[in-house]
């Protein structure tokens, strides 16, 4: 019935998404437009049935157009960064993360609403740090990387979901230890595991500490 149709749209509408992925990893531009109008093919009936109900009944749809929207954006930045000079790469990637920071607000701040988009964006960004031509394209990737965790972290840690927020600080600290382990001492805090917490914070200021040390030193 209508049930059966939604869940196969979402089935056609995930499996167009996950190929246009694999065309962004390909570099073929053609690929990706063609899934993403896919996608879109495969969502639009769902989209004006629920436009005609809610706002609540169409925002998830307006979420996953939003995906396909980050990802056509992010392929032709992508290109450039991986492919292009050192200074055109740079600057791709520094305005492809502003557009992500503006986009934010748009956003529910909503750990579901929230999840699919830092999902796109992280696949996005270690397509790139995994062929970074040079060490300033791959530190900006890397720090969008966390960036998009911590991010997430916040939303998830605000709707009360501890265990997911933990869990994204953990993937946000490969990218940006200092932030991610400042996080979690929070979030520690607030659970009640004061002890945790200091033990936490006053590794971090060793950490930074001795860092600073490294830094002094070697200039």
């Amino acid at each position: 019935g209508g049930g059966g149709g939604g869940g196969g749209a979402e089935v056609r509408f995930e499996t167009a998404l996950a190929r246009a992925m694999l065309a962004l990893h390909a570099r073929d531009a053609g690929a990706i437009d063609a899934e993403c109008a896919a996608a879109r093919r495969a969502l639009a009936p769902a989209v004006a049935a629920a436009a005609m109900e809610s706002y609540h009944r169409a925002y998830p749809h307006a979420v996953q157009l939003q995906l396909l929207h980050e990802l056509q954006s992010a392929a032709a930045a992508v290109d450039t960064t991986v492919i292009g000079h050192t200074d055109d790469g740079s600057a791709a990637l520094v305005e492809l993360l502003g557009h992500w920071r503006t986009q934010l607000p748009l956003l529910c701040n909503a750990p579901h609403a929230l999840e699919p988009v830092i999902a796109v964006r992280v696949g996005v960004l270690r397509d790139v740090v995994a062929r970074a031509p040079t060490p300033e394209v791959r530190r900006l990737a890397a720090e969008g990387v966390g960036s998009c965790w911590l991010t997430f972290a916040a939303c998830a840690r605000a709707a009360g979901y501890t265990e997911t927020a933990r869990h994204a600080l953990m993937e946000a600290g490969a990218s940006d230890g200092a932030a991610a382990a400042y996080q979690l001492a929070k979030l520690e805090w607030e659970d009640g595991r004061q002890g945790e917490a200091l033990g936490r914070l006053h590794q971090l200021h060793r950490t930074l500490r001795d860092m600073l040390t490294f830094l002094t030193l070697g200039f």
